[in-house]
């Protein structure tokens, strides 16, 4: 079964110019198979996301690899609800707060969810990610 951003690529039919280069699935083990540029994860089952979209998102933020192009056409496809409703659910959770800024980052709107004014700021995208 597949989880994380392939999940919802697949459920939510999106074409990328750029192939997600992890994908994930829950298995019996854990293992990690990597071949021409791309990746394979199995995890047990104990990793099993909720089958939602916030379910399979945090577990793609955790996981896998952030991809933008995939992020950007995601959010077209799915509008702001499933985000606002994640971050009204936890407004202080730091996978929901992430889902919240890379979708008024690429969509340019703002989510209707009240402003954070207290909590610990988190990286969008972990420093040891990305060059400067």
């Amino acid at each position: 079964m597949l989880v994380g951003f392939s999940a919802l690529r697949e459920r939510y039919a999106i074409e990328l110019a750029q192939p997600l280069r992890v994908k994930s699935a829950i298995g019996t083990v854990r293992s990690h198979h990597e071949s021409q540029g791309r990746v394979e994860n199995h995890y047990p089952p104990g990793y099993q996301p909720e089958d939602s979209f916030a379910g399979h998102f945090a577990f793609g933020l955790k996981y896998e690899e952030i991809h933008l192009e995939f992020f950007a056409r995601l959010f077209t496809a799915i509008g702001p609800e499933p985000v606002e409703q994640w971050c009204r659910q936890e407004p202080f959770g730091q996978y929901a707060r992430r889902a919240g800024f890379f979708y008024e980052w690429l969509t340019g709107s703002p989510l209707q969810v009240p402003d954070v004014t207290n909590g610990g700021y988190v990286e969008a995208i972990s420093s040891d990610a990305w060059l400067t």
